[in-house]
């Protein structure tokens, strides 16, 4: 359980403690320096822990703690990057069990359906075990999750109507259920009494204060997506708003998510270093590699070529089509009034049609006005 506290009986264990959230700073005093570094790290956009420590019970009362100051300080993507620290560094840890029973026994405890196949069952291809097996009802509402083309069932080994996975599956699995369990921290409602409590206590007061200070100084570091783009925003398409709001709010975006953004960026005219500026939203962005990945789609790297953001077609297929959705569709993409078949179309369309209209509507120009209109006839 100290090793891994996001499970149920941890928290079982917990409620039998009946122990008051104030109460448990004062009985473990190392607690406030632990959370304190925890925020730090995930400001920073570390993705394994340091500070965080598995050798008592003091990490079961500091992982719920984790999630109210989260729901008290309201900040989105604060959130995210806590999501996305304790996500990978309890992955980590998982994807170092050294016997298979163990990773089953954390799956049930999660709810989840997995079978661990003896020697003479498991599958081998090529090099690689699958020694776990889920039915595939069981599988495809937690392959939902993921966009990756690989967690399709139809890219997955399948007998008998089992989905047969391998070590790094599981922990994968059990990673992303630890984020999406700390993201909800966002919907939760506010407990006004406790925060009353924090707020009238000598010690944990001036803790939270500081805190917050230093989340609200951290996110206004965070660069806007609009700061510097000199291109035209009012005409993206719905797919790419989509994409920038979730990146705006400091959400993980899926890898094919980050893909099509780079391309869209860098096919209308953003430099390497501008299309950068985006991806310094999100919680686990790494300089190094991040800059290797975007010089490479603008073909500065490898074979030198230059890749074109996906097309409808391909966005459809990866669930990243947005022309239905309520809030980012346009009529450009619902009612077209001619077929297009990739994004790019949408947007040269919308920037052509509001360069159009801002010459005919400034047609008066230092030649005069018979010239300008004259002008504006001809285009």
């Amino acid at each position: 359980m100290c090793r891994y506290p996001f499970l149920e009986a941890a928290k079982e264990w917990m409620r039998k403690q009946d122990i008051s959230p104030l109460d448990a700073f004062y009985e473990h005093d190392g607690m406030l320096e632990i959370i304190r570094g925890l925020f730090d790290e995930a400001l920073s956009n570390v993705e394994v822990s340091t500070v965080l420590k598995h050798d008592n019970e003091e990490i079961l009362f500091i992982y719920p703690w984790l999630k109210i100051l989260l729901s008290f300080l309201d900040m989105p993507k604060v959130v995210y990057k806590m999501a996305n620290l304790l996500s990978k560094h309890f992955g980590s840890k998982l994807d170092e069990e050294k016997y298979p029973h163990d990773l089953v026994n954390i799956c049930h405890d999660q709810g989840l359906k997995v079978h661990l196949l003896d020697d003479g069952n498991t599958l081998q291809i090529r090099t690689v075990l699958l020694p776990f097996r889920m039915y595939f009802t069981d599988f495809l509402p937690v392959a939902v999750s993921f966009k990756s083309p690989a967690w399709k069932l139809v890219n997955r080994v399948i007998k008998n109507g089992y989905v047969y996975l391998k070590k790094h599956d599981l922990a994968r699995i059990l990673e992303e259920r630890v984020k999406q369990e700390i993201i909800e921290v966002m919907d939760w409602e506010q407990n006004q009494e406790l925060l009353d409590r924090i707020m009238a206590d000598p010690l944990i007061k001036p803790f939270f204060k500081e805190l917050k200070a230093k989340c609200k100084e951290k996110v206004k570091q965070f660069k806007q997506w609009d700061d510097n783009i000199p291109v035209n925003t009012a005409a993206f398409p719905p797919c790419i708003n989509a994409i920038l709001e979730k990146n705006m709010n400091g959400q993980n975006l899926a890898h094919s998510e980050r893909l099509f953004l780079t391309y869209f960026m860098l096919t209308i005219g953003q430099s390497v270093d501008e299309v950068l500026e985006l991806f310094k939203q999100q919680p686990d962005y790494n300089e190094k590699i991040a800059r290797y990945q975007v010089e490479f789609a603008a073909g500065m790297h490898g074979k030198k070529t230059k890749y074109k953001p996906h097309n409808c077609a391909k966005l459809a297929s990866l669930n990243m089509c947005m022309k239905d959705h309520p809030k980012f569709t346009n009529k450009e993409c619902t009612n077209p009034r001619f077929e297009f078949k990739n994004p790019l179309t949408i947007y040269r369309r919308i920037v052509r049609y509001q360069e159009y209209t801002q010459r005919m509507e400034g047609g008066t120009g230092e030649t005069g006005e018979g010239d300008g209109k004259k002008e504006n006839a001809k285009d």
